[in-house]
């Protein structure tokens, strides 16, 4: 037997051990604090899923009953800068009077650092649009609806901020036929009082704490475009928006 051979039955020796044993280490530092890295990521989206669920949730809420608005209802429409409230068919929900579609009286506001949804169930038919510039009218129609129980339902918490934009088209300016249309600027107000009839759309902008952002809060915009016949913009309606 040479030496090459007594050496290999021999086995490794204690350097040989220690050298391996100490790579072995090495590589499973590094294996480990990859894992590890990976699983803080992964915990960390799943937070930020956790914590936002609700915003997309609400955001979508809002959306579908927005598009849901009944029809002949446009001149109940109205909104301030931070709520905004309409008339839908939609289900509640508050499921004490049952379950199923129903015509319902619904708000969007911030109250209490929260984004809170009240609804109430319309319990008569909803009056018709007043004679314009009719105050008087618009008052009694106002008063005329009848509303059931209404119930709040705060929709995401930690909320620092709810701002609404409505968001009026002008018809485009007339042109020749073989003269391409010019881009239509819309006009932005923070305000959109009953009666006025229904914008074209509306921005919702949303801020939640956020202790990881750098500024500690989180932003979520939401634009809105409304289905179905909206107000057309005239010449009194730019004037009661204060565009004239």
């Amino acid at each position: 037997m040479n030496r090459r051979t007594a050496h290999a039955a021999a086995g490794f020796t204690f350097a040989e051990l220690l050298v391996g044993s100490m790579l072995l280490s090495i590589i499973m530092a590094a294996v480990y604090g990859a894992f590890s890295a990976n699983l803080i990521a992964w915990q960390s989206g799943e937070q930020d899923m956790e914590g936002f669920r609700d915003v997309r949730l609400a955001s979508d809420l809002m959306r579908r009953e927005a598009q849901s608005m009944i029809g002949g209802s446009q001149h109940l429409f109205e909104g301030e800068a931070g709520a905004v409230e309409f008339f839908v068919s939609a289900p509640p929900l508050f499921l004490g009077d049952g379950a199923g579609t129903r015509i319902m009286w619904l708000r969007y506001e911030m109250k209490d650092g929260a984004l809170v949804r009240s609804e109430a169930p319309v319990r008569r038919p909803l009056p018709p649009p007043p004679p314009p510039e009719d105050e008087e009218a618009r008052r009694r129609t106002v008063g005329a609806i009848d509303l059931g129980t209404k119930t709040e339902f705060p929709l995401v918490r930690d909320v620092t901020g709810f701002a609404i934009e409505y968001y009026w088209m002008p018809p485009p300016a007339p042109r020749e036929p073989e003269t391409p249309p010019r881009p239509v600027t819309p006009i932005v107000v923070r305000r959109s009082r009953q009666g006025l009839g229904l914008p074209q759309g509306m921005k919702v902008t949303l801020q939640v704490e956020d202790p990881r952002a750098p500024s500690g809060v989180t932003t979520f915009t939401n634009f809105i475009r409304f289905y179905g016949a909206t107000t057309p913009v005239t010449e009194t309606l730019l004037r009661e928006l204060g565009a004239l």
